[in-house]
């Protein structure tokens, strides 16, 4: 069984939620069909015409992007201009694009942490917290015999904080 490329962008999903994406920032899927098999992936801070072109000549069928592609919707796609050629030639190649921008930026492990991991930084954290998770406060009652492993499970599960 062959890895699709929705299977791919569901793990980037769980790694880079779209929920953590600053309002209005179009990330996700911009281009294509997710229930192929993946070939290979390419991956770019834009997509542009050469990258589009390097995707065709190594076979690649999805470009991972951390700026979005579209930003603004598109009122027409028009093949003799920069944007409306590259969507030809997605379309043409079965080329997915998919992007992820503040989402990638803000997730632990993403560009922000990988940028201060690269230069060596010490003690980071957030200079502003940019989302918050709702909490809703859970009480459970166990036997006493069972409490550290019902909390282990629970802190296993990433559930909130005692």
């Amino acid at each position: 069984m062959s890895l699709t490329i929705s299977a791919v962008i569901k793990k980037l999903e769980e790694w880079f939620p779209k929920k953590l994406a600053y309002d209005k920032d179009p990330i996700g899927l911009h281009i294509g069909n997710v229930n192929r098999p993946l070939t290979t992936a390419l991956v770019t801070l834009d997509v542009t015409l050469a990258v589009v072109e390097e995707a065709i000549e190594k076979g690649s069928n999805l470009i991972i992007a951390h700026h979005p592609f579209i930003y603004r919707p598109l009122a027409t796609v028009n093949t003799n201009t920069p944007k409306g050629k590259i969507v030809e030639l997605c379309i043409k190649h079965d080329i997915c694009v998919y992007c992820m921008h503040t989402n990638f930026d803000i997730a632990t492990n993403g560009m922000n942490d990988c940028l201060a991991h690269a230069l060596g930084l010490k003690n980071i954290k957030p200079l502003i917290p940019t989302k918050r998770e709702e909490y809703v406060k859970l009480i459970v009652y166990v036997p006493q015999t069972h409490v550290e492993k019902v909390r282990q499970a629970m802190g296993d599960l990433g559930v909130g904080q005692i």
